[in-house]
């Protein structure tokens, strides 16, 4: 779904805000919140707004290539352990939103399978010169 970036990021900060107040709820340690925070804000933010704004909901289908591919492009800090942490906070961000209606619980299962199925080749990509920035 096409949209303007800057309604994007008004509406992703909005969904940013409760799931913020969702980890708080679990009972994460503010060092850890922060850190899904950042990672899920340039997934939705960054990433989906690069080429043509993107809604959440087409994240959901996009995290191969962003895991996969782009994060390894387009950043200088991409590494095993930021592959990782993304895949984590996407997914708990995800588990969020399915939880608060918004997202289908079949579409989630899928991005959980997908993120347990390529794990070892994305994490292989950061080795490979190939996909690496430079």
């Amino acid at each position: 779904m096409k949209r303007n970036v800057n309604k994007n990021r008004k509406e992703n900060q909005l969904y940013l805000d409760g799931f913020e107040k969702h980890l708080k709820a679990k009972g994460l340690t503010n060092k850890v919140i922060n850190k899904h925070i950042r990672n899920v804000d340039f997934y939705i933010n960054e990433y989906l707004n690069y080429y043509e704004p993107y809604d959440y909901k087409t994240g959901l289908y996009s995290l191969d290539d962003f895991l996969g591919y782009w994060l390894n492009r387009k950043t200088t800090w991409a590494n095993k352990t930021s592959i990782k942490e993304n895949a984590a906070s996407i997914k708990k961000f995800y588990a969020f939103m399915k939880e608060s209606g918004l997202v289908d619980a079949k579409d989630y299962q899928l991005l959980r399978d997908e993120i347990k199925e390529m794990m070892p080749e994305w994490l292989d990509n950061i080795e490979d010169e190939e996909y690496c920035f430079y």
